[in-house]
């Protein structure tokens, strides 16, 4: 007879076998679940593309229609009688004849010293018949603009049409977390946007969609995230994911439960013995670090020692706030100085705790790293180098150095430890060839020059490369020291020296002979202020009052800035002058360049003006006469003690006859001559420069500081 028990029990399916059955039909529904996810996102991205080429070409197109009715302007403006009556006319001459432009007469008779070099090499190749137009120029901090031109009897026209309004158009319609991108000979002139992107993937893990659009010699290229799936894309995936999950949790479980048969008989079993459970074990002291000292955040950078702990903290910090700013990515790079790798380290190990990618660049002058924040895909990054025992960090944030506000947000992110991770990464190169072409692009010599070099090694290749492609005779001079030497042995027209960053920028005369910074910088605001005439030129307070007196005569606006590139630079940008300088060497250009401190830059302006002058470097620079100055004098003080001693001499120092002003410790103009006393907080020195108009009215000046000085702190040991 057979068992009835035993037939009902083999008919049922055996419980794992139910379980995984619904396992695997689980695992189909998901994976079609997410082809269905897939399919949303490919078709958003696609629509997204779509709108990203529509808008590239409507752009492109606008800009193209805007380049085509100047070039309809100027084939209707040489029949105009007073354009005929300008080109018989012996010199250039401007009129503002239309909104957002300037048409600029150039009879052929006329002297073309007025003219910016791009439109003197306009000029050029409209007379030779192989001029294109219309052009889009760069032109720094500012908006580009579009430069047209055309042969006519009796010389050219040249019109210059700003381009902020069609600018002012793409902020309004770009979309979130978008950039757009002018492009003229693979070289980027303007930008807008930041772009939530890295590597072409948007922050939610999808490909950026991506337009271009090419008309005439321009390029408009748009990248723009594609919008994230609908909420609902999510619901059928996230709950066959999540019952996944659960079953496979369930599962092991159910499996290790065998099923139980009906007892015959219930056999008792000993209880068993509770088991107390064990104490918890106490918990580590959370330590939390103070935030960095204030020293650290001085100048224009962040100066530490090579500790790994404190660069990690500080790479936190700062990715943080990059962070906040919506920054995809950090570029990081340094000089060639010992230790640096390990500096860059220790510094993407914290960056990378907050979740921010690095782009690393191997060791390059600092202006190639801002020219590739300028022109790449990522405009924040930091820059380490040397500093005497120290290490400086240059932090870059959209382009541009931080903002108090921005240094007290770092200190305050600084606090607390970080579990740095130690991935590194390997070093691209530095943007090397698109940096040289760019600047070769905008400087045009009107004769070769012979020049005589000295750059640290780091720097000499990046150096002798761009003078040589502007149509120098390079001679290097080994060391520093040896440069004047060099120059007139050799007889050079000129003699140029580079710092270890690159810059900041030092100038040899023809016979020998340093030139005051403040001199180059008065050389190149003439030039400039021939064509920005009312332009704001920023200069510190240690640089000579012959420059704001130049500045005034040249039509322009001086502006004193106090001694720290951070301020000066932030001045610079805030105001929109196309030029800063100081006395220490370093150069702002943002005429026709981006407006960061930039030695090579510097230089090759300075070539392009001299290649233009009859007299050699020595007369054209001894025309720019500062008066009777003396160097630098530094003074070593305990940091609370500088302060309060220039605190005290503004407030009690006695200066008969004299004009105070106070932006930066305490400057002092008097009718023959001014003096300057300032605090240097990174350095806890003093510092002090004195100049008069002769030797006489120079010690005048001087021992009326000197008595102040001695009053506020009769136990100074003055260095002059």
């Amino acid at each position: 007879m057979f068992n009835s028990k035993a037939d009902g029990a083999g008919a049922r399916p055996s419980r794992p076998f139910v379980l995984f059955a619904l396992l695997v039909g689980l695992a189909l529904a998901a994976v079609q679940a997410v082809y269905f996810h897939q399919q949303i996102q490919q078709r958003q991205w696609q629509t997204a593309q779509a709108d990203a080429q529509g808008l590239a070409r409507e752009w492109a197109r606008d800009l193209w229609n805007r380049a085509q009715r100047l070039e309809d302007r100027l084939t209707r403006l040489p029949g105009e009688v007073p354009v005929q009556r300008a080109l018989a006319q012996a010199q250039v001459s401007d009129a503002d004849w239309f909104r957002d432009g300037r048409l600029r007469i150039v009879p052929d008779i006329a002297a073309t010293d007025a003219l910016s070099f791009t439109e003197q090499d306009l000029l050029q190749r409209l007379h030779e018949g192989s001029g294109r137009t219309p052009l889009v120029i760069g032109r720094g901090g500012e908006s580009p603009a579009l430069l047209a031109g055309r042969a006519v009897s009796g010389g050219a026209l040249i019109i210059q049409q700003d381009l902020s309004p069609w600018m002012r158009q793409l902020d309004q319609r770009l979309p979130r977390g978008a950039q757009v991108r002018l492009i003229q000979d693979d070289v980027t002139l303007a930008r807008r946007g930041q772009s939530t992107a890295l590597h072409g993937i948007a922050l939610h893990g999808t490909n950026m969609a991506s337009g271009e659009a090419t008309q005439g010699t321009f390029t408009v290229r748009l990248d723009m995230p594609p919008p994230p799936p609908p909420i609902t894309a999510w619901i059928l995936p996230g709950g066959l994911g999540l019952g996944l999950i659960l079953l496979a949790l369930i599962l092991p479980r159910l499996r290790q439960r065998p099923e139980q048969p009906e007892p015959a008989v219930q056999v008792s079993s000993p209880k068993p013995q509770r088991r107390e459970p064990a104490a918890p074990k106490p918990a580590a002291p959370t330590v939390t670090q103070p935030p960095l000292p204030d020293d650290v955040f001085s100048g224009d950078g962040l100066v530490l020692k090579a500790d790994p702990e404190l660069l990690a903290r500080l790479g936190s910090a700062f990715a943080a706030l990059a962070r906040d700013k919506h920054a995809p990515a950090l570029c990081l790079a340094s000089d060639d100085s010992e230790g640096a790798d390990a500096v860059l380290d220790a510094l993407r190990g914290g960056i990378l705790v907050e979740g921010l990618k690095t782009r690393d660049q191997a060791p390059c002058a600092e202006p190639l790293w801002r020219h590739g924040l300028e022109t790449g895909a990522t405009r924040e990054g930091l820059y380490a180098h040397k500093h005497g025992d120290r290490w400086r960090l240059i932090p870059v944030l959209d382009g541009q150095g931080l903002s108090q506000d921005d240094l007290d947000t770092l200190r305050r992110y600084s606090a607390g430890t970080v579990a740095a991770s130690s991935r590194r990464a390997d070093p691209e190169p530095a943007p090397f060839d698109t940096y040289l072409r760019q600047l070769r692009d905008d400087i045009v010599l009107a004769r070769p020059l012979r020049l005589a070099l000295h750059a640290p090694a780091l720097l000499a290749p990046l150096a002798h490369a761009l003078f040589d492609g502007l149509g120098c005779a390079v001679v290097p001079a080994k060391t520093a020291d040896a440069l004047r030497r060099v120059v007139t042995e050799q007889n050079a027209d000129i003699g140029i020296l580079l710092d270890q960053r690159g810059n900041t920028l030092a100038v040899v005369d023809h016979q020998g002979g340093e030139v005051a910074s403040d001199q180059v910088l008065m050389l190149l605001a003439r030039d400039l202020l021939s064509r920005h005439p009312g332009a704001d030129v920023l200069f510190d307070v240690k640089c000579s009052r012959a420059l704001p007196s130049l500045i005034r005569k040249q039509g322009g606006r001086p502006v004193l800035c106090a001694a720290d590139p951070r301020h000066i630079a932030a001045e610079r940008l805030r105001l929109g002058a196309p030029l800063a300088g100081e006395w220490s060497g370093r150069v702002f250009c943002a005429d026709r360049w981006f407006g960061f401190a930039d030695g090579f830059y510097a230089a090759a302006r300075v070539l392009e003006i001299l290649s233009m002058q009859e007299s050699d470097s020595a007369t054209v620079f001894a025309g720019l006469a500062t008066g009777r100055g003396t160097p630098l004098l530094r003074l070593p003080v305990p940091g609370d003690q500088g302060r309060a001693l220039v605190s005290a001499l503004r407030a009690d120092g006695r200066f008969p006859g004299g004009r105070a002003a106070t932006v930066d410790g305490l400057r002092v103009e008097f009718p023959d001559g001014w003096g300057v006393v300032r605090l240097c907080p990174l350095q806890s020195v003093l510092e002090m420069r004195f100049e008069g108009r002769d030797t006489a009215a120079l010690e005048r000046v001087k021992d009326l500081f000197r008595d102040q000085l001695r009053a506020v702190s009769p136990d100074l040991a003055l260095p002059f």
